[in-house]
């Protein structure tokens, strides 16, 4: 029961999808999966309360909200996956695909994950974004970390990118045992720690550091990330909407860190600061 997970199904009205998405992320929800009546997430099942979605619900008012949940023990998550997983091509220059589906000859990085529980398969927006902002930069010879790395696709990325020093670090000891098994997978040396930023040596300094997460733990985070870049290092950041940046930007800008580029899917966005 201590690792198995409850997925929840809820229907809302279009302009209430986000504020929920928000308040449920608050509450330690994760991996949302927008879909045409409202949205998929998922909750560890020894902290899901029922009750807290019909709260919500209550407190907003729905009179046509509805949800269903879905109790998924861990070692089904495969069979689950498999059912709806499809190949993630981003800008025609990446492919991020199960052992299952088919080499595509076509798309030059062909990145393989086996799918367990944890975030960045590509299926969400923010993942796409940070491998498209990834796509953006030279990496050839560079110290990239991944905060919160989830199955390790922004790794597996930067490796095959030209980066040679990769370290990366996730607080779900689910997430660290799978990233490892990805990069066996697709041949990537790299430094794999359980925790936050907080794990990682303070005199470690990078040319990049990677981030898809909430809002909330980026604003925390950012004076730790900004900490750990090198001189005219950068960290890419995503897990927030679009209207979120000017909040994430005043952090940032008081650290020392300006707006270099970013890109936007649907409402979500990803941004490059780089270190003055």
């Amino acid at each position: 029961m201590s690792n198995d997970w409850v997925t929840v199904s809820l229907r809302c009205p279009p302009e209430w999808r986000d504020v929920l998405i928000a308040e449920l992320a608050d509450k330690g929800y994760d991996l949302f999966q927008e879909t045409d009546e409202g949205f998929i997430t998922c909750m560890m099942a020894k902290k899901y309360v029922e009750r807290d979605i019909d709260c919500l619900i209550k407190k907003y008012d729905f009179a046509d909200a509805t949800f269903t949940s879905h109790h998924v023990k861990r070692e089904n998550w495969n069979q689950l996956w498999e059912s709806n997983y499809e190949p993630v091509v981003v800008d025609d220059q990446v492919v991020v695909r199960a052992p299952f589906h088919p080499f595509q000859p076509d798309i030059p990085i062909d990145i393989t994950l086996q799918p367990r529980m944890s975030f960045g398969t590509g299926h969400h927006e923010t993942t796409r974004l940070m491998l498209q902002a990834l796509l953006k930069m030279d990496l050839k010879g560079k110290y990239i970390a991944d905060a919160g790395c989830g199955t390790g696709v922004l790794i597996i990325l930067s490796g095959k990118l030209g980066a040679t020093d990769l370290t990366a670090f996730d607080i779900d000891s689910w997430s660290v045992n799978n990233s490892q098994e990805n990069f066996q997978k697709n041949n990537i040396q790299c430094h794999l720690l359980h925790g936050d930023i907080r794990v990682v040596d303070k005199s470690m300094k990078f040319d990049v550091l990677l981030a898809n997460i909430n809002k909330n733990v980026l604003l925390h985070d950012l004076p730790a990330f900004a900490s750990h870049l090198a001189i005219h290092g950068k960290t890419v950041l995503s897990g927030f909407y679009s209207r979120d940046l000017p909040e994430i930007t005043q952090q940032a800008e008081r650290l020392g860190l300006h707006n270099s580029f970013s890109v936007e899917e649907n409402g979500w966005i990803a941004v490059c600061f780089s270190k003055k």
